[in-house]
């Protein structure tokens, strides 16, 4: 997807969450993501990784060849969720596609009956 988002004219970057992809080099999950730190949640994982992201967007608004008035996300499941939680943190993100977003109405898939 990122390609033919490039060559249509758009500049991507993308991001691997914490602990996934290339960023596993400098960043290691040694517990759930989900429930550490639930109880003091300063340093819990979703935390730091809306972080990166925020920071991710300081640094493309910085570059003279970005229009920072045209931010926009997309994500699938985890970084769908991500991404939702980011646009609603930072207003400088204008549009936000989410594909099947993770931990959304997680309220909901508790109640569903069991696939298996």
């Amino acid at each position: 997807m990122q390609l033919g988002e490039c060559q249509r004219g758009y500049a991507v970057l993308q991001v691997y969450p914490r602990g996934q992809g290339i960023s596993s080099n400098y960043f290691s999950i040694n517990s759930d993501k989900l429930s550490t730190k639930l109880a003091l949640p300063e340093g819990d994982y979703y935390q730091g990784g809306y972080m990166d992201i925020i920071r991710m967007i300081g640094y493309i608004v910085t570059r003279p060849d970005i229009d920072s008035s045209r931010i926009a996300m997309v994500g699938t499941s985890q970084a769908g969720g991500i991404s939702l939680a980011v646009t609603v943190l930072d207003s400088r993100i204008k549009a936000v596609v989410a594909h099947v977003p993770y931990l959304c109405n997680a309220g909901l898939t508790v109640t569903l009956p069991s696939s298996s």
